[in-house]
């Protein structure tokens, strides 16, 4: 188990333990976080601050969590592999594989997700946004999701992605129609949507 504060211009992750805290980072301030390796999980706290970039590349068995209350205002998050559990929204993130999972607790906005393979488990308790959603493949579910409400401004969806919203909840607000250049959306039943 390591432990880590301080100010980091570039913190680079190459091999971790294989345990649930094998890596831990409080009151970090860090520009760029590079995880390239490990086995286990790297918790980033409420208290620390990524300003530039989240990179996950090349991480099959790393679970990343971040923190609710984390600064990361102005941050990209691009990943590959392994798992990232995301508690504070990302403006802009960037999916290629593995799972994102998404348990925003706030009235937060992601400006834009892109997903081209791996799937994002969007499963918020607040009315958070994301501005544009844009799949390119790979999978959305927000099956779990237990927020009454929660927005998608812009959706696009290209061949061999898939949009799960089957909550039961209803509670996806599409402020725009959603734009089809092939895919599959999977609706709540009863459900009244503008495709184009």
């Amino acid at each position: 188990t390591a432990h880590l504060q301080g100010t980091y211009p570039t913190l680079t992750v190459q091999d971790t333990a294989s345990s649930t805290t094998a890596l831990n980072l409080y009151t970090a301030v860090i520009a760029t976080l590079r995880v390239v390796g490990g086995r286990g999980t790297i918790n980033i706290d409420a208290a620390s601050t990524i300003s530039s970039a989240i990179e996950q590349i090349g991480a099959d068995g790393v679970t990343t969590i971040l923190a609710d209350g984390a600064t990361v205002t102005g941050s990209t998050l691009t990943m590959d592999s392994g798992s990232f559990t995301m508690n504070e929204a990302i403006p802009n993130i960037t999916v290629f594989g593995g799972e994102l999972e998404s348990t925003i607790t706030a009235t937060d906005t992601i400006t834009l997700l892109e997903i081209y393979d791996g799937q994002v488990r969007f499963n918020p308790s607040a009315a958070c946004i994301i501005s544009e959603l844009t799949m390119y493949g790979g999978k959305f579910y927000s099956t779990e999701s237990t927020t009454p409400t929660f927005t998608i401004t812009e959706c696009l969806l290209h061949e061999g992605s898939m949009l799960d919203e089957r909550s039961g909840l209803r509670n996806i607000t599409f402020t725009l129609p959603v734009q089809m250049e092939g895919g599959e959306v999977k609706y709540d039943v009863g459900r009244e949507i503008t495709i184009t």
